[in-house]
Order: C-alpha cells, then sequence, then structure tokens
C-alpha cells in the first residue's frame, strides 16, 4: 500500500488483516504530488521487490472551496444523474491557480503525473509479469475540460475533471505502447485500464458535501438506481470495477484486435433490492475509452471509427511525450538519467504526429 500517512495506511492495513487474517500488507509512503517522493518510494520499493503484477493508479485530490448555493436548485433539476456524471460542473467550486512547490498544477501532480513516473519507473516490472495498471477513472473526464494551452489547468476552473481526461488520454497511449508484443524477447503484454467506481460516500465526496445534502443526495442516489446504475453509494460496490480490471482474464479486454479498456462498475439490481430488500449483485461493463471525438463521429458503443482512432492516437500519444519530457526535467533535477521513451516504447505501427 503506496500512501501519504501512515497513520490512516496503518489502520487501512489493520482493517484489511482483521477481515483476513493471512493476509501480507506492506506500507510504503509516498505523496504522489512530489516527484521527489515518487522516485524515492520508487527506488525503496524496486530495492525490496522483484516483482509488480498490477499498479492502481488511484490516489487523487479534488480541491474545492465548497458548493456553489445559487446553483444548486438548476443542477437538481437537471437530475442526480447528471449531477453524478458530470461532476455538478459549476456546483463545485474548485480554486484556480494552485500550484506545489515545484510548480505544478496541484491536482495535475497528484492525480496524473506522479502515477505516470511510477509507470515509467515499473515498466520492466509490469513486461515481465504481463501487469496491468488500473486507473480510477470518472465520467467527469471530458475533453471541453482539458486545454493544450494549459495541460496541467493551472490557470482553468475545473482541474479536476482535467485531469480525469488526462489519465484517459494516458490510458490509451500506455496500451498502445504496452498492449501489444513488439517483437523483443521477454517482453510481456501490459494492460492500462480505466477502472470508473461511480458515484459514492468517500472522504473525497465528504470534503465539499455538507453532511445534511448528503443525506438528501443519498435518497435521491437510491431512486436514480432505477435508471441510472453508476449509483454505487458504497466504495465497496464501486471497487469491483477495480477488482475486475486487475483480475480478469486478458481476453476480456480485446475483441477484433482493439482494446477494450474502460470498465465501470454498476450497483446491485436496482429494482431487486428496492422492492424485495435482497440485494441483487452488482456487474461490471466494459467499453472503450472515447476521448478524442472529431465533429460529426458517433459515440455509440462498438469499435472505434478509423479515423476517430487516428485522432485519439495522436492526442493521447502528444499528452505521453509531454509527460516523459516532464518527467525527464524532474530526473535531472534529482540528479538521475533521463529515460525517454526507453522504458516505454514506441508503438509498432506508430503514427507521426
Amino acid at each position: 500500500m503506496a500512501c501519504r500517512s501512515r497513520d490512516r495506511a496503518s489502520a487501512a492495513r489493520d482493517e484489511v488483516i482483521a477481515q483476513n487474517p493471512d493476509a501480507q500488507v506492506e506500507i510504503g509512503i509516498v505523496d504522489v504530488s512530489s516527484p521527489a517522493s515518487v522516485f524515492t518510494f520508487c527506488k525503496w520499493f524496486l530495492s525490496h521487490y522483484n516483482r509488480l503484477d498490477g499498479l492502481f493508479a488511484n490516489a487523487g485530490i479534488f480541491p474545492n472551496t465548497g458548493i456553489a448555493y445559487g446553483v444548486l436548485p438548476r443542477a437538481l433539476l437537471r437530475g442526480i444523474p447528471y449531477l453524478m456524471m458530470s461532476g455538478g460542473e459549476d456546483l463545485v467550486i474548485q480554486p484556480v491557480g494552485r500550484v506545489t512547490k515545484d510548480g505544478l498544477g496541484e491536482v495535475f501532480a497528484a492525480n496524473v503525473f506522479g502515477h505516470f513516473i511510477m509507470v515509467q519507473e515499473f515498466a520492466h516490472l509490469l513486461q515481465a509479469n504481463n501487469g496491468r495498471v488500473v486507473w480510477t477513472s470518472s465520467s467527469t473526464g471530458m475533453a471541453d475540460k482539458f486545454s493544450w494551452s494549459d495541460p496541467q489547468c493551472i490557470k482553468g476552473n475545473a482541474p479536476y475533471q482535467s485531469s480525469k481526461y488526462g489519465e484517459a488520454l494516458l490510458s490509451v497511449a500506455l496500451n498502445e505502447r504496452l498492449a501489444r508484443s513488439y517483437g523483443a524477447p521477454g517482453v510481456g503484454t501490459v494492460r492500462s485500464i480505466c477502472a470508473m467506481p461511480g458515484f459514492v460516500h468517500s472522504p473525497m465526496v465528504s470534503v465539499f458535501m455538507p453532511s445534511w445534502l448528503w443525506q438528501v443526495a443519498i435518497i435521491f442516489m437510491v431512486l436514480a438506481r432505477f435508471i441510472s446504475p453508476v449509483a454505487n453509494i458504497t466504495p465497496a460496490h464501486g471497487c469491483e470495477a477495480h477488482v475486475y480490471s486487475a483480475l480478469a482474464p486478458i481476453g476480456d479486454f480485446t475483441a477484433d484486435d482493439e482494446e477494450l479498456i474502460s470498465c465501470t462498475a454498476f450497483s446491485p439490481d436496482s429494482h431487486r433490492h428496492l422492492l424485495t430488500g435482497a440485494g441483487g449483485r452488482g456487474y461490471v461493463d466494459r467499453s472503450r475509452v472515447h476521448v478524442a471525438r472529431p465533429a460529426g463521429v458517433s459515440t455509440g458503443s462498438g469499435l472505434v471509427p478509423a479515423q476517430d482512432r487516428v485522432v485519439l492516437t495522436k492526442e493521447a500519444q502528444n499528452y505521453f511525450r509531454y509527460l516523459v519530457d516532464l518527467a525527464d526535467d524532474f530526473r535531472q533535477k534529482n540528479g538521475l538519467t533521463p529515460i525517454g521513451d526507453s522504458t516505454i516504447p514506441q508503438p509498432a505501427n506508430a503514427i507521426e504526429l
């Protein structure tokens, strides 16, 4: 468990061991918003372990200064499903201009960049064991919240949504580079998967949603499950997508030579749960990450259209290279050797950008 707070990590470990006495859980301390901390953690991990089967890119922050109560009535009229899928847009007020001591966008650093450095540092272990990278994704990661003129969303008012779009781009780029065979002996297949937990009550939600508003929201969410099964409410339901993404057979993530790289956890059968109290079983739906959509291209299910795939790949690879350059800058500052694309190779069918 790679955590920032040792006390919270120890409490979580104790809870896991209490439920699973035979579990072996070790704690590593890291602040993913600090590149120096990430490099230190990676060095420690590599000195202790020679195998890595899965990396859960779950750490994240959603800074806010509160609820815009003036737009709350309008948001509620649009419905709880809208709030869950959009993040409420202007309902949650996010601060503008926050940066880390390294000058990185605060949310970008914690939600995207720190995890990217880990993927680079651990790529050889993941490749050796056909590993998985599982991102805690969000339906709020929309293209209109991301700007190439401000990829870290330092000047924008939606850094959380921008970071989640960046995660989707990065996942696509990693699959282009790591999920296919490159003909090199000993190089395995690595899958990068976006797992969406749906809307659950977690400490992140509690930060910006007062307890009284959450109690009201739960009522609407339970009712919304008739039409919106992403209202998972409990973290236990939400994490099913992550567990599935990490453990399902690799064949579950391919179809017609295209990657199925997005998984969403859905709540138990809502009608059965509400009408009989019997509970019902949750399930996970699989789809492709849709990130860059040229005008007029359908966003429906099925294979990504060829022309859309090219646009998606170009944007994803551009974002990947932006992160590589940024990471190498920090390696130089920490006296480490820049690695560029050496650990995460160029796609075999690379498109000139």
